[in-house]
């Protein structure tokens, strides 16, 4: 399946505020290329607890909670796969110079220049987060700070 195309069968869930108890590799049925420009299948992580974080290479707020998503990918590395979805841009360069500059190179990042992987969960807007538990409980999130954000990844891990 490609990120663009998000099942459509019946009684595929699809994500929204709150948590809803879906099957992980419904949601997480694609591949992506990476900002690094390799490729990405998000399938395999399916049934680990994930983090997705939607960013823009524009948006200051996403450049400001940068080194944070670092350190947490970090702190929890092996117990919450962490993956970013750039997008709002059709510009890859700005996504990885966006990378590089903020030291987000420890986890991948999507380059979703086309916005499919954004659609296909359901984002509308940049730092928005989706959390996929590995019994594949999904919740978003958005605003979150470094000690809420620190907070899901141990819920996560949990």
């Amino acid at each position: 399946m490609s990120a663009g195309a998000p099942s459509t069968a019946p009684g595929t869930p699809s994500v929204s505020a709150g948590a809803n108890k879906i099957q992980p590799i419904q949601l997480m049925d694609f591949r992506a290329k990476t900002v690094a420009g390799g490729t990405i299948d998000v399938a395999a992580l399916a049934g680990r607890p994930t983090a997705f974080w939607f960013w823009a290479p524009w948006c200051p707020t996403c450049r400001g909670l940068a080194p944070d998503v670092a350190a947490l990918q970090r702190e929890f590395d092996g117990r919450v796969q962490v993956v970013g979805v750039a997008g709002l841009s059709t510009d890859a360069d700005s996504m990885k110079k966006f990378v590089q500059s903020t030291g987000i190179d420890g986890f991948d990042s999507v380059s979703d220049t086309d916005g499919a992987v954004y659609t296909r969960f359901g984002i509308t807007s940049q730092d928005r987060w989706v959390f996929v538990e590995a019994d594949g409980t999904v919740s978003t999130a958005a605003g979150l700070g470094p000690a809420e954000l620190k907070s899901r990844f141990a819920a996560l891990a949990a």
